[in-house]
């Protein structure tokens, strides 16, 4: 049995305060076709699940994997 652990931030102030755009940051100006298709392409040719982990925690967003698994990606949550 796999474990999982989600949490979904509720708090409208805090998804404010630490995930939107601060004033003055660049705003994305791609198109929702475009983010989708650089995600696939990122996660298909450039990620590699063997030795890579999702990490919230990291600076860069990525972590060496410690111990093979069978999960086709791992997010670790700090």
């Amino acid at each position: 049995m796999i474990e999982t652990d989600a949490f979904f931030e509720r708090n409208l102030n805090v998804i404010r305060e630490e995930y939107l755009p601060k004033p003055g940051q660049p705003k994305n100006t791609a198109s929702v076709g475009q983010l989708l298709y650089e995600f696939f392409v990122f996660f298909l040719y450039e990620f590699d699940p063997a030795s890579q982990v999702i990490s919230i925690k990291e600076q860069g967003g990525f972590a060496r994997k410690c111990a093979p698994d069978k999960l086709p990606f791992s997010i670790i949550d700090p």
